[in-house]
């Protein structure tokens, strides 16, 4: 049973042969960069991390092993500062965008972080039906990008090979209708995911209403996501799973997990090849699946 690992964790965590280090071994939770309060990450098919960290205003990419590959930003407008830098989305491994929350825009990077353009949310022809306050992106497999409009709680969406732009979410529909938008996430079988005050709200890729995922802990969610269709949210201090359906609900303190009585600060979190990356505000912290089963 999937949710069997949060046992496994806290027999992990509580044994006296666990070590937490830098690099660690396969055998440990280990942990990753320093950062002065990191708020989103991502990473790509090479196991590099690409980290947003609002402390210094800045996009890092790292190895998988903590060593800094690249760093751009610093407050400010110019095309490779930021202000109040939220999200972060990688299109295919190969580009990163940004949701520059303070200056109306999404930023577009290359993978060694070489500033590309600018989808400015105030004056871009890509999107004729303009944003503010970005406070997520993401972006699918064929390239179509997605930004919460913090400014009119709603999605906006453009196909940039399509030369086509839409909007979903908003005051004009009924089912699907957000209230107050933060982040959106793309699952392995194209459903956008929209967390939404107190609920999850599915769409298809086009934008269409699906399903709301309703629970007590989504009011608290920093982050969540979806793998072989368990729903993993993080309200800072728990990590609450269910099905995507919100139904067999069981929640773990992150302390417990990670073994640190601290641990009450972690914002993001990616589920992937049998591995659990947490971002706290200061460091990423990785648990490997395939122990918890041991």
């Amino acid at each position: 049973m999937k949710f069997l690992w949060l046992i496994a964790v806290a027999a992990l965590v509580r044994g006296g042969d666990c070590c937490f280090a830098s690099g660690g071994t396969e055998d440990s939770v280990t942990t990753i960069g320093h950062f002065e309060r990191a708020v989103a990450f991502a990473v790509d098919p090479d196991g590099n991390f690409f980290v947003v960290d609002a402390g210094n205003q800045s996009l890092n990419k790292l190895s998988p092993s903590g060593n800094l590959l690249a760093s751009t930003g610093g407050y400010g407008w110019g095309t490779t500062s930021f202000d109040q830098p939220r999200d972060l989305a990688l299109a295919n491994g190969l580009d990163v965008y940004i949701a520059d929350y303070g200056n109306h825009r999404i930023q577009r990077f290359d993978h060694n972080l070489n500033y590309v353009s600018t989808y400015d949310g105030r004056s871009s022809p890509a999107f004729p039906m303009q944003f503010g306050y970005p406070r997520g992106v993401a972006v699918s497999r064929s390239g179509i990008l997605f930004v919460v409009d913090g400014e009119n709680n709603r999605i906006v969406a453009t196909n940039p090979l399509q030369d086509n732009s839409w909007t979903f979410g908003g005051n004009n529909v009924e089912q699907g209708k957000l209230a107050d938008p933060s982040r959106i996430r793309i699952t392995s079988d194209d459903r956008l995911v929209v967390k939404d005050r107190g609920s999850l709200i599915f769409y298809d890729i086009y934008g269409n209403f699906v399903r709301a995922v309703t629970d007590s802990a989504i009011t608290r969610t920093a982050a969540f996501a979806l793998e072989d269709s368990i729903l993993f949210i993080l309200d800072g201090c728990r990590l609450i799973t269910c099905s995507d359906q919100g139904f067999n609900r069981q929640e773990r303190l992150i302390s417990d997990i990670l073994g640190r009585g601290e641990a009450c600060d972690a914002v993001d979190l990616l589920v992937r090849d049998g591995m659990i990356d947490i971002l706290a505000r200061n460091t990423i912290y990785r648990l490997p699946l395939r122990l918890l089963n041991q």
